[in-house]
């Protein structure tokens, strides 16, 4: 039986367009994943010529992906970094953001907050690996100062600068 009420027919069209559109959309999603399975070489080269094609687009992308996940972005550098000096392991940006949780987002060596860097307590160029054991978070300041120290030497050093900051404090003061 038709509705009679305007109002009450435009509702059920909106519904029933609503369902149908769904539907189509999870049939089309689907049929989509077959065609990519089936057809690898032309997917690829279907995403190449769109990468010619727009160029600008494609960079607009990689920057907004960049721009949101920066933590992927800083750990992908990372293991590349490792890879290229050869250091064994590696660590996912799972176990990293895991890291920053363990640390409450602060530096492992002067607890400020702010971005932080992945810091090798024995760094890559003294043959430390790219393992989340090996790992600490550390802002920038600390990580450059640290430099190719291990973890103990940096921390001895703090403690001897910091030792060195109260002498001179309590002579100004005395």
């Amino acid at each position: 039986m038709p509705r009679k009420d305007p109002e009450e027919r435009r509702q059920y069209q909106r519904e029933y367009i609503r369902r149908t559109w769904l539907r189509h959309l999870e049939h089309s999603k689907e049929a989509m994943r077959r065609w990519r399975a089936n057809n690898p070489e032309k997917r690829l080269a279907r995403d190449r010529a769109y990468k010619q094609r727009h160029p600008e687009q494609v960079r607009a992308g990689h920057k907004r992906y960049r721009e949101k996940y920066p933590e992927k972005r800083r750990t992908l550098w990372q293991r590349r970094r490792a890879r290229e000096l050869g250091a064994p392991g590696n660590f996912t940006s799972a176990e990293w953001m895991q890291l920053l949780v363990e640390y409450e987002h602060r530096c492992a060596y002067c607890g400020c907050e702010g971005p932080l860097q992945a810091d090798h307590r024995v760094p890559l160029s003294r043959g430390g690996s790219n393992d989340i054991t090996n790992i600490l978070p550390a802002c920038g300041l600390c990580n450059q100062r640290k430099g190719a120290m291990n973890e103990t030497e940096f921390r001895k050093r703090l403690r001897d600068h910091a030792r060195n900051h109260r002498k001179i404090d309590d002579e100004a003061a005395g």
